[in-house]
């Protein structure tokens, strides 16, 4: 059963911030490239869609590696 994008979104949320606070202590930076791969993991596991989606990044080479990422991801998982 597929579930529906505001529960999607709230349990990505909560699990990537449970995520980063457990490895706040370690010398890792968490990147927004980071959280696309979390979000592609979490769909993957939980065998849901990727929500829609907008990277918004003053990284244009960051920016270009995340959206690949998560295209890749939507032709795969159709």
């Amino acid at each position: 059963m597929l579930e529906s994008r505001e529960v999607l979104r709230s349990r990505v949320i909560s699990d990537w911030m449970a995520r980063s606070e457990d490895t706040s202590l370690s010398w890792e930076e968490n990147t927004g490239y980071d959280c696309a791969k979390f979000l592609v993991e979490y769909c993957l596991e939980h065998r849901q869609k990727l929500p829609a989606w907008h990277v918004h990044s003053q990284n244009p080479v960051g920016k270009e590696n995340i959206e690949r990422l998560l295209l890749n991801f939507q032709r795969f998982n159709r």
